[in-house]
């Protein structure tokens, strides 16, 4: 049986491993946990933060443990997050891949991570400016400036569904 390992930064991944957890009713470890529970080679479902398209903690994860599947967990609208292209620059190969939006802490930022999300609101407030917004660039310039939390049950539900089919 499969258990759930997860990397959080601000807490979104941690929330949806921990819903995750108890609607399959499996145990769920923090990356830094698991390493004094878990054996190297055991049957782990990933779960990483996604920065600059990097699944924080995923490849240590994957050289660790034998991974069924893997998600990232990211600020940006599902719809909009080209997956073939994560998988690739992850090397996510032969797993099934799964992307949450998660949201957005402001003050849980600190140093680069920052920086990173100022160039963000700077770029888009920009197009807010000029009036050339697209609906989802609209729904992150608001993320950008409040901050706040896209987490919800609902959006387990792929990885509910191909967890029973698997």
């Amino acid at each position: 049986m499969a258990v759930i390992v997860f990397e959080s930064n601000a807490g979104h991944t941690e929330n949806y491993g921990r819903m995750l957890g108890e609607i399959l009713n499996i145990p769920v470890y923090s990356n830094q946990h698991a390493k004094g529970v878990l054996g190297k080679g055991e049957e782990v479902f990933f779960m990483g933060w996604l920065c600059a398209e990097t699944v924080k903690g995923y490849k240590k994860a994957a050289k660790t443990y034998d991974l069924c599947g893997v998600c990232a967990v990211g600020m940006t609208p599902p719809e909009v997050v080209d997956i073939d292209q994560l998988k690739r620059k992850n090397e996510i190969n032969g797993k099934p891949f799964f992307y949450l939006q998660g949201g957005l802490e402001p003050d849980k930022l600190s140093g680069i991570y920052k920086k990173m999300m100022a160039v963000a609101a700077s770029s888009l407030k920009k197009g807010e400016a000029k009036g050339t917004l697209s609906p989802k660039d609209a729904q992150m310039i608001a993320l950008l400036k409040a901050g706040g939390s896209c987490v919800k049950e609902e959006n387990l539900r792929p990885i509910v569904e191909w967890w029973g089919q698997s």
